[in-house]
């Protein structure tokens, strides 16, 4: 062994072990500061559930339905993924479609290869046999996997120097092979009763991850993943806890092809879902904190008003804002008619109309452009489409 590849287990020294124990709790600290400070930035804002409506609500208003095989390489496992994403769409607990497959009726679950033209007819026909108002068909066009090689060089601390110092840093060659799935599908849905095509796409996505010295590790992680991960090595390095009480480390899991290719299955058949089905989303909402168009007196109380927003009373803040609305100067308040629009949409979600007659009020008034109006005006304007699109299903 060369003087300048010294074994990496010169990092099991007891002095660098102390060193990392506090490297460690400094970086705890300092997660929880940036997570306090980020606690109070939002504190002027309210969540609500908000509902939303398809891309395709052509294809939302059709509940009865039936996934037929998919052609193409991977077809049938797409199928079966499609079925039970489509089975899991949701719209205020309630289910949104009822699926049956191919399964139920063949037994086999195979698509027929026929032209484009004959296919129609046949699903048709499979989806007028199952009782389904639109069937779901399409072709899994790749799902390719492919592998390269290559060398990295990698740098690392061969004789540390005190904390986060090190004396002498060497390099060694890591053989890596990056594993990428590529996936793309072709679906369609047809209403049964008509044979419109009410519902087709193409739909892409890729997974990745790495081999680098027998260890699988995840390409392009995100950064709370990278922070899992730094914590991980950093207790691995700092040795056992005193609190741990013998419990083994947690491992991460480790990935494998088949798991690649189905978790990007997996991603490819929720896309069409979210196409094709209404849905709920959390909405974040932020009020104003001041008004400074209102005479000193309602400013004060429209700033208390904000206070009780700021510990979840936002019952409390609309009560005190709609009794300032009772002023003269009301009318003419941007951020008053802003703010009574905030309470309307996350106080009211399924009256989205009440949330938008203030939000346009506010946005007449601007006098230059304003993003929280703006944004605000935007989104129940399209709540309201959506509302229509889903009391029509």
């Amino acid at each position: 062994m060369t003087r300048n590849a010294r074994p990496r287990s010169s990092f099991d020294s007891s002095a660098w072990k102390r060193h990392m124990r506090s490297f460690t709790a400094t970086l705890l600290w300092t997660f929880a500061l940036i997570s306090i400070a980020g606690a109070a930035q939002a504190a002027d804002t309210v969540r609500y559930e908000g509902r939303f409506a398809a891309k395709f609500p052509e294809a939302a208003k059709l509940n009865q339905i039936a996934v037929l095989a998919f052609t193409g390489p991977d077809g049938g496992n797409f199928s079966a993924a499609l079925a039970a994403e489509l089975q899991s769409a949701v719209l205020d607990g309630q289910q949104v479609f009822s699926v049956k497959t191919m399964e139920g009726l063949t037994g086999d679950g195979k698509a027929p290869t026929t032209k484009p033209g004959v296919e129609v007819a046949a699903a048709i026909r499979s989806g007028n046999k199952l009782g389904a108002q639109a069937v779901y068909i399409g072709e899994v066009t790749s799902a390719k996997i492919s592998r390269a090689n290559r060398t990295e060089q990698r740098s690392y601390c061969a004789e540390p120097d005190g904390f986060l110092k090190c004396k002498r840093q060497a390099t060694r060659n890591v053989s890596c092979t990056r594993i990428v799935v590529d996936y793309a599908v072709a679906p369609r849905a047809i209403n049964v009763s008509t044979g419109a095509i009410v519902y087709s796409q193409t739909i892409v996505d890729q997974g990745s991850y790495d081999i680098c010295d027998g260890q699988t590790q995840a390409v392009n992680q995100n950064l709370g993943d990278t922070f899992r991960g730094l914590g991980q090595q950093l207790r691995s390095l700092a040795g056992p806890s005193s609190n741990s009480q013998g419990d083994a480390p947690q491992q991460p899991a480790v990935m494998t092809e088949d798991a690649l290719v189905s978790q990007v299955r997996n991603r490819v058949a929720e896309k069409v879902r979210r196409q094709v089905a209404p849905y709920n989303q959390i909405v974040n909402v932020t009020f104003k904190r001041k008004a400074p168009e209102l005479p000193k007196g309602d400013q004060e109380r429209f700033k208390s008003a904000g206070e009780f927003g700021d510990i979840g009373r936002l019952d409390r803040a609309c009560g005190i804002w709609e009794s300032i609305a009772a002023s003269p100067a009301a009318a003419n308040s941007v951020s008053l008619l802003y703010n009574l629009g905030v309470c309307q949409e996350a106080l009211l979600p399924d009256d989205p109309n009440a949330a938008l007659e203030y939000y346009a009020k506010a946005d007449q008034l601007l006098s230059k452009p304003d993003k929280l109006v703006s944004d605000a005006y935007v989104r129940t304007k399209r709540m309201v489409d959506a509302q229509r699109s889903i009391q029509k299903r």
